[in-house]
């Protein structure tokens, strides 16, 4: 269960604490809204050119899923990574763009119960769709789940600070990047297990290109 020292409880009596959808929360762009959820988190520790060490995070309940940060000073030294588990959460959480795109900088997280029904992965795979319908949706900055899919090859850039990828579903065969990957991440690409993709469908002269933030086992 979530720390009680860090995690404050909901007062589920005061109009003034009752939650607000995700789906309601994200048309409040340029605001700070409190008590976001009920919601999922999938977290991953990323270090910024600052050389911060900040929380990228995946946000997501039944109908909606979106990127956000949790900064350094907001996260560290209080528990937060090792105590969120599949529980259901609020957030606190400014609602901004970030490339173009939504992006919420959370404050802080609220566990809402003990109570856990199904996993917050199993939840996350629900917004699925294939690698064929995922092309409709390139150049509209839209943030997919697509998969379950499987790995063709993968080699790091120059730099080595992004990695590319191709991977197939059903005899189709498409090409990608990760920018500032995780070990994670690169593990999962390098091996026979199938998994999913969360991320965009862009162009890439000419071709597509499935700009990939996230990348989950399929079991």
């Amino acid at each position: 269960s979530l720390s009680s020292n860090h995690f404050k409880p909901q007062k589920s009596e005061s109009a003034e604490d009752k939650q607000i959808e995700l789906s309601k929360a994200l048309m409040l762009n340029g605001e700070y809204v409190d008590n976001i959820g009920p919601l999922h988190v999938l977290f991953k520790e990323q270090r910024a050119r600052s050389g911060a060490l900040n929380l990228s995070l995946l946000i997501f309940d039944s109908s909606e899923i979106v990127e956000g940060i949790m900064f350094e000073k907001n996260w560290r030294d209080k528990g937060i990574v090792e105590n969120i588990g599949d529980e259901m959460l609020s957030i606190n959480a400014f609602i901004g763009e970030y490339r173009g795109s939504t992006s919420l900088t959370v404050n802080s997280m609220n566990s809402l119960s003990s109570n856990v029904g199904l996993p917050k992965i199993d939840i996350l795979k629900k917004h699925a769709i294939t690698l064929k319908q995922s092309l409709k949706y390139k150049e509209s900055d839209k943030l997919l789940v697509i998969g379950p899919l499987k790995s063709v090859s993968t080699n790091t850039t120059r730099t080595g600070e992004h990695l590319q990828f191709k991977v197939e579903q059903t005899n189709q065969i498409e090409s990608g990047i990760m920018f500032n990957f995780d070990k994670r991440s690169q593990k999962i690409l390098n091996s026979s297990k199938s998994f999913y993709l969360i991320g965009k469908v862009t162009d890439y002269r000419g071709n597509v290109s499935l700009q990939s933030s996230w990348v989950i086992p399929s079991k």
